[in-house]
């Protein structure tokens, strides 16, 4: 503890209520000053937060693409498919993503994740997803399209 002259004094075992009220009163002080920066954070976060920009990413899209894709409300938010179509036979919808880009790295980082929030949501590749890919150096002929399609959808 530091005294009113600058010096330094060593509280013993006898100022032992003394000393757990001083570290109370530094632990507060530093929790009270970490709760209100993170109130000014929510604060800011609240002012610019706009619960509209997913849906205006759907509303945006030009009007032959939206008669594709059909927003996909999941537990953790929005989720747009490549493609939102029905089942002709069990008149069950499906969704169809098309990994069209996986020579680029950060592009396969988004469909793990993207696939993780479909299967997080029950819905599982094979069943009610439909999944096509294709790199650079394996195109995506319209035979694999064609045998998808007769699999899921016919």
């Amino acid at each position: 503890m530091t005294v009113s002259d600058g010096h330094k004094q060593y509280l013993g075992k006898k100022d032992a209520d003394l000393a757990r009220s001083l570290m109370e009163k530094s632990y507060y002080q530093k929790m009270l000053k970490a709760a209100d920066e993170q109130s000014a954070l929510l604060v800011h976060f609240l002012e610019a937060f706009d619960p509209r920009a997913l849906i205006r990413v759907y509303e945006d899209m030009h009007p032959e693409r939206k008669k594709i894709v059909s927003p996909l409300i999941l537990p953790d938010g929005i989720i747009y498919p490549d493609f939102t179509v029905p089942n002709l036979r069990t008149r069950m919808i499906f969704y169809w993503e098309h990994e069209g880009m996986l020579d680029n790295p950060g592009y396969g980082e988004r469909m793990v994740r993207k696939n993780i929030r479909y299967t997080r949501a029950g819905i599982y590749p094979g069943e009610q997803l439909i999944m096509s890919m294709e790199s650079s150096e394996h195109p995506l002929s319209t035979k694999d399209i064609e045998a998808l399609i007769v699999r899921y959808l016919l």
